[in-house]
């Protein structure tokens, strides 16, 4: 068995990291024309009922792609005495705990927004929930809820045409 020698595996190992580095570019440029048509097409709603937000499915070479756009995001931490921590206190009194814990500043406690909105619809009632909601959206500059888009690659399905 011949084994390859330290300088065949450097120079091996560089060229993957470059293909890697020019691959990962091209992805990021595809993955942008197809959030372009995304947005301008029908969506339709996610398949897990306690899940916000919508997708589009592009169909082509024999598969099907989920384009997902995740609900508004929500803040993961906020600092203490801050507008936030006010309106915060003031929805939740108690509560707040449940849902972000003290450190220099307050972070969530759950780990993703699914889980934090549906804690909250336990916790709150109807109206209380919407406002502790909308009181936790990341917020852009000029107002506007931050929101993600995923070209959900990992989901992609054969279609019935590609058997």
């Amino acid at each position: 068995m011949n084994t390859p020698s330290i300088a065949e595996d450097i120079a091996r190992g560089t060229w993957i990291q470059e293909e890697i580095a020019r691959l990962t570019e091209e992805l990021k440029l595809i993955n942008a024309r197809i959030q372009a048509v995304a947005e301008s097409s029908q969506h339709e709603p996610l398949k897990e009922q306690d899940r916000e937000g919508k997708k589009w499915v592009a169909r082509g070479a024999g598969r099907s792609l989920p384009v997902i756009f995740e609900s508004d995001l929500l803040i993961a931490s906020f600092k203490p005495n801050s507008d936030t921590h006010s309106k915060l206190v003031t929805i939740a009194g108690e509560k707040l705990g449940l849902f972000f814990k003290p450190v220099n500043k307050f972070e969530r406690v759950q780990s993703d927004g699914r889980e934090f909105r549906r804690d909250a619809r336990n916790a709150f009632a109807p109206d209380e929930y919407a406002a502790f909601i909308k009181a936790c959206l990341d917020i852009k500059k000029g107002g506007i809820p931050k929101s993600r888009i995923v070209v959900a690659w990992k989901e992609a399905e054969p279609t019935a045409s590609a058997t």
